[in-house]
């Protein structure tokens, strides 16, 4: 990983673990056009373990990247809500 690259995942670890109003722009990268950004988006909304990001995280499963989607699943598994429960065992 570049540091460019690492700067930005310790971002969006930083704004994950802020909460709130900071989740949103992690929501807005889980599209972006970049895989990079999409997975560290998914990758930091995993360690936010937020309900209110459970549509997008399922949104997210169907990434076309094998890895942004296993990060949305990770991140789904780790909410504490029934509704994560039916993708999760999809």
């Amino acid at each position: 990983m570049g540091a460019g690259a690492e700067m930005a995942s310790v971002a969006a670890h930083a704004l994950a673990s802020m909460g709130g109003v900071a989740i949103n722009p992690l929501l807005e990268a889980l599209n972006h056009d970049d895989i990079d950004v999409r997975r560290r988006a998914a990758d930091a909304l995993r360690q936010a373990n937020d309900p209110e990001t459970l549509e997008p995280l399922i949104a997210a499963l169907g990434d076309p990247d094998r890895e942004v989607a296993w990060l949305a699943l990770a991140a789904l598994c780790k909410i504490d809500d029934e509704r994560a429960s039916a993708p999760i065992h999809q």
